[in-house]
């Protein structure tokens, strides 16, 4: 996938690259995206799946030995500790974002300065 990207960037027409002045913003990103990908499987395959099924099977065999009441108990209490995480996780997001953001400024304007070194050494008469 991340190739995929890197090169559909590589195909935009001339003008994009013109005119986005934020390079070193759109390879954070990039990067970003890249590496949440890799991320998401790898919680999917090794955390929510396997929890998933070793919940299905521990509440069929509460139930089974102990009754409908005491399955009941355990999937109301994963409800409720699924929601607070999911609200909490919500909340943060906004963070994150904000951290995001101001990452993607700083890594811009280091990329710029980068590919600018002659004119920032010529305007500060160096």
């Amino acid at each position: 996938v991340g190739r995929s990207v890197f090169d559909d960037v590589h195909q935009l027409n001339l003008n994009f690259h013109m005119n986005h002045k934020n390079t070193g913003a759109l390879g954070r990103i990039l990067d970003r995206g890249n590496r949440s990908i890799s991320f998401v499987l790898n919680a999917m395959v090794f955390n929510v799946i396997p929890t998933a099924l070793e919940v299905a099977v521990v509440t069929a065999l509460v139930g089974n030995h102990f009754g409908s009441s005491h399955a009941t108990v355990i999937l109301s209490t994963i409800a409720t500790y699924t929601a607070f995480t999911i609200g909490i996780t919500t909340w943060r997001t906004q963070f994150r974002r904000d951290m995001n953001r101001l990452e993607n400024q700083a890594s811009s304007n280091v990329t710029d300065s980068l590919l600018n070194y002659e004119t920032v050494k010529y305007f500060n008469n160096e």
